[in-house]
């Protein structure tokens, strides 16, 4: 009996020692070693392990945003930062990061309305800084773009007398 017991303490052990391998943030740097090989696809499923095997682990879903950011997969870019901005709603990075999602759909409005939202959180964050000083140079160029544009005429539609 002595020896059952004794094999059964030693097979927990080596469970959670390989549970223990296995934490939130050794998956996280995982993904982050096969991002930075290029290695996309594997990547995102470290990732998206973490998330699911550790749904509080927000370093997960901020990296998963990133990944998708910098994959050109903007809308859910934007899907991601939005569920870790919900978890860590003072991260003015993450608005940043989600900032340049918008801006990369031309939806400017919302771009700028993040990037002014990481600039209350952190006025002194340099990338917030630039991306709300491009977009403000933008809006100005697309207003004046639409102010040169010839005003449409209508036919049979005079103006009133």
């Amino acid at each position: 009996m002595y020896r059952i017991i004794k094999l059964l303490i030693f097979l927990c052990l080596i469970n959670n020692t390989a549970l223990a391998a296995d934490t939130a943030a050794d998956v996280v740097k995982q993904g982050i070693k096969l991002w930075l090989g290029n290695n996309i696809p594997a990547a995102e499923e470290k990732f998206k392990y973490a998330i699911k095997n550790f749904p509080e682990e927000r370093e997960a879903y901020a990296r998963l945003a990133g990944l998708y950011l910098t994959d050109n997969r903007f809308d859910q870019a934007i899907a991601a930062y939005q569920n870790v901005i919900n978890m860590d709603p003072e991260n003015a990075r993450l608005f940043a990061g989600i900032s340049m999602a918008y801006l990369h759909l031309a939806r400017y409005q919302m771009a700028q309305s993040m990037a002014s939202e990481a600039l209350r959180l952190d006025p002194e964050l340099k990338q917030a800084k630039n991306i709300k000083k491009y977009i403000e140079a933008k809006l100005k160029k697309l207003d004046k773009e639409n102010a040169s544009l010839p005003k449409p005429k209508l036919p049979g539609i005079t103006p009133a007398h």
